[in-house]
């Protein structure tokens, strides 16, 4: 094969050149000094800074319980602005709005369905089974739905951030739809902090908790910013 050596190259002033060099260089520096950082903050939230902690069930720490199925023909017919949570992620898992005085008096067991509790829920199936949510509003939730309403006192918001990884773990995947109901759910096993009475330690669970939102929104500005100095 011939080499073509008649190809015309543009080359830019040697001046130029340099200061592009120079610019690109302090670029680079400035990309590995906050990759070099982001890996310290990562490092930092994964550390666990418990001093005593105690093994408990889930079905120790919450009342386990799920909806019941509403269909979106009966939503059409019953239309609202109570929030109807099913087992999707987007919205948070609001699927539809239903009329509130409807969707408060239907029962399952003699129960009300309805939560008007602070509470965790997860997506007992499908594709992104697992995912919870923390939810400090009222709603009504459907049999894809599951909810853990708390029995100790329990920093709800540290209490998702703990568990999300854990319940991920213990999600079954049958035919690429992955499956968590109420019974594997309530055999989980997590470590809570606890005093030196081993009562649980709330005190503890909200320092956690702060010390992981500052640290959040630190990685999250750090992101941005390489974001914007990636070539």
């Amino acid at each position: 094969m011939r080499a073509d050596n008649n190809i015309e190259v543009d080359i830019i002033d040697i001046t130029l050149q340099d200061k592009l060099v120079k610019e690109f260089n302090i670029r680079m520096n400035k990309l590995n000094l906050l990759n070099s950082v982001l890996e310290k903050v990562n490092t930092q939230i994964s550390k666990k800074i418990i001093s005593k902690s105690k093994s408990f069930l889930m079905k120790e720490l919450f009342d386990i319980t799920s909806g019941l199925r509403i269909t979106q023909n009966d939503i059409y017919n019953n239309s609202g602005d109570f929030p109807a949570v099913t087992s999707q992620t987007r919205n948070e898992g609001i699927a539809w709005y239903g009329d509130r005085k409807w969707l408060t008096n239907i029962e399952k067991n003699s129960k009300k369905v309805y939560v008007d509790k602070e509470c965790l829920t997860w997506t007992k199936d499908g594709a992104k089974c697992g995912t919870m949510f923390h939810r400090d509003y009222e709603f009504y939730p459907n049999d894809h739905c599951g909810v853990l309403i708390p029995k100790l006192e329990l920093n709800l918001a540290w209490a998702k951030q703990k568990l999300q990884p854990i319940v991920y773990n213990h999600v079954v995947a049958k035919d690429a739809q992955g499956m968590l109901y109420e019974e594997q759910m309530a055999n989980i096993e997590v470590d809570i902090p606890v005093d030196m009475n081993e009562n649980i330690d709330i005190d503890m669970q909200n320092k956690i908790y702060q010390e992981y939102e500052i640290l959040a929104t630190i990685k999250k500005n750090i992101e941005n910013l390489i974001s914007k100095y990636k070539i």
